[in-house]
């Protein structure tokens, strides 16, 4: 279990780590990501429960000037049907890039996802139906986000929508998928 969250100020931050922390041990070192007109800056984390000592320290998953950063299990066979045998963040994050160039669709992704996007210029976040993110109202509150519901975070993110921050504040859907469940 991991977990994944964002803020636009230390004290939130801080408030939206904690309730996080029952959802892993290992804490992946604040990042900074400079976004928008006038520049905001938004402090995206992430803690997990490492499944294997590889994975220590692997959040975000960086790709060129991309990042993406994850909460969820792709499953094997998914990746085995893929021919990938490392790590599940790391194939996620190259669809999502896919996805973003429309070569290909998120429709198609077995396992679970709740993620946060940088793709070099804007930020976005989203979600399948089997991973939790929780969101804070849009336009009137700084923007927050967690893999936890908190008093910061009252708003289930809707699955299969993919929302473009668009200030401090807002943020605006951007793209849509589906996702289906092979168990």
């Amino acid at each position: 279990m991991c977990g994944i969250f964002l803020a636009t100020s230390k004290s939130s931050y801080e408030q939206l780590k904690l309730a996080n922390s029952d959802r892993g041990l290992i804490y992946s070192h604040d990042v900074i990501v400079a976004h928008g007109e006038p520049t905001v800056e938004f402090m995206v984390g992430h803690i997990l429960q490492a499944t294997n000592p590889s994975e220590q320290h692997s959040h975000p998953s960086v790709i060129g000037e991309t990042k993406l950063w994850h909460n969820g299990l792709i499953k094997k066979r998914f990746m085995t049907q893929h021919d990938y045998s490392g790590w599940d963040t790391a194939l996620l994050h190259k669809l999502v890039m896919g996805h973003f160039d429309g070569k290909q669709t998120l429709d198609h992704v077995d396992g679970s996802f709740a993620c946060v996007y940088y793709n070099g210029t804007s930020l976005y976040f989203f979600r399948n139906q089997m991973s939790p993110l929780f969101v804070s109202d849009n336009h009137t509150a700084p923007l927050a986000l967690s893999s936890v519901r908190t008093i910061l975070t009252p708003h289930s993110v809707t699955s299969g929508t993919i929302y473009e921050i668009t200030s401090e504040t807002s943020y605006e859907v951007a793209s849509t998928f589906t996702t289906t469940d092979v168990y």
